[in-house]
């Protein structure tokens, strides 16, 4: 196996930073639109649109409580809804353990 040299490790380095930034901004251009287009009244009650408009409401720093509401009233046994809630439970029980 060859070793690289500091310049060499430096440039993979600045490269691979560079690849997870435009990455990132990738991701972030897809979640904005989704939040754009999936609000459509035909998608408004389903489950997998829901969650995504939840995880990309997250990963943009956007409140999800509006999809997250609507995902719990319309698909209660959704896998989203029951870890929110298994999470919920735990952080309770812990808050119960230091009080």
């Amino acid at each position: 196996m060859e070793k690289m040299g500091p310049g060499e490790l430096a440039a993979k380095k600045i490269a691979s930073k560079h690849l997870l930034k435009s990455e990132d901004y990738a991701l972030t251009q897809l979640a904005n639109a989704w939040l754009d287009l999936a609000v459509l009244p035909q998608d408004a009650k389903d489950a997998e649109t829901l969650a995504n408009l939840v995880v990309c409401s997250l990963h943009l720093g956007k409140s999800p409580s509006r999809y997250l509401s609507q995902l719990k009233l319309t698909h209660p046994d959704h896998l989203l809804v029951k870890r929110q809630s298994t999470a919920e439970e735990s952080f309770d029980r812990a808050v119960q353990t230091m009080a």
